[in-house]
């Protein structure tokens, strides 16, 4: 994290940030993760009154993945 830290800051032009594709097995683990938030977030679910908060938990996870993983 410290050395990505210190990278310089910004866009370089002419580089284009790479993809990260999860594995079969993240993939499906991801899904059931993305599902049972969604469910939460009907009226009557856990996550209903933040669900605008929520609604990104499962994008910002497998962002917070490729992170580590890098």
């Amino acid at each position: 994290m410290t050395e990505l830290l210190q990278r310089q800051r910004g866009i370089v032009k002419g580089i284009i940030p790479g993809m990260v594709d999860l594995s079969d097995e993240a993939k499906v683990l991801w899904i059931k993760f993305h599902d049972t938030i969604e469910t939460e977030l009907a009226s009557k679910g856990t996550l209903f009154d933040v669900r605008d908060v929520a609604s990104k938990v499962a994008d910002n996870a497998a962002r917070l993945a490729v992170i580590f993983h890098v």
